[in-house]
């Protein structure tokens, strides 16, 4: 469930979002007010969730495969998992714990309607802020099955 949300975050939902800020360009002018904190949010946004993609697949789904499969397919780990996983990982999910991306598409849809509540009733902005909050929702869901199923499985399987 996690690799496959994160592709869908990658490749499809931002490509989604991408034309419907490009139709707001098309419609608005890139010399319209809202344009520019739109287009800035979502290039920071979109790094900031490659960053934390970046880093559960890089750092602890490795160390889950490895906690998964410790008793029966350990060779399939990196060597240096099997000495300093723990760590690592209380590490990791103490990092996790401040992650709230779906925290910034609030805030930002947010300052949208409170800081261009003309523009909020065009049909292109209207549709962006919609697919903003069902993005938020997603990542809402993907963070739950992470902290409430995920997570604490980890924590079991490596004694914390």
């Amino acid at each position: 469930y996690l690799k496959n949300t994160h592709a869908y975050y990658q490749d499809k939902r931002p490509l989604e979002i991408d034309t419907s800020i490009d139709r707001i360009k098309e419609i608005c002018g890139h010399t319209n007010p809202i344009w520019f904190p739109v287009k800035l949010f979502w290039m920071k946004f979109i790094t900031d969730l490659q960053h934390h993609i970046y880093e559960e697949e890089s750092r602890l789904l490795p160390i889950a495969e490895y906690l998964m499969n410790k008793d029966t397919k350990a060779e399939k780990a990196p060597a240096c998992l099997s000495v300093n996983h723990v760590a690592e990982l209380k590490e990791i999910l103490e990092e996790h714990e401040d992650d709230d991306l779906e925290r910034g598409i609030g805030k930002f849809v947010s300052f949208v309607k409170d800081d261009y509540p003309d523009l909020e009733e065009l049909m292109y902005v209207k549709v962006l802020i919609l697919q903003l909050e069902v993005f938020q929702h997603d990542l809402e869901i993907h963070r739950r099955v992470e902290e409430e199923a995920f997570i604490p499985m980890l924590a079991e399987l490596a004694g914390l």
